[in-house]
């Protein structure tokens, strides 16, 4: 069983995208909750993981 988290005050940016996904899933209310949820984790996840220069060129 996974252990209770707090998802308005857990740190988003340490969240991956799968884990995140599913931890708004389940702790979401509805869909608008849901939407804030995602917006929290996107730009928390942004701000944490900054663009790297890409070398597959």
């Amino acid at each position: 069983m996974l252990p209770e988290i707090d998802p308005e005050s857990d740190d988003w940016s340490k969240r991956d995208p799968a884990i995140a996904f599913h931890l708004i899933d389940r702790y979401a209310d509805n869909w608008a909750h849901s939407g804030v949820l995602m917006e929290c984790w996107a730009r928390a996840w942004v701000k944490a993981n900054p663009e790297k220069e890409d070398d597959r060129s």
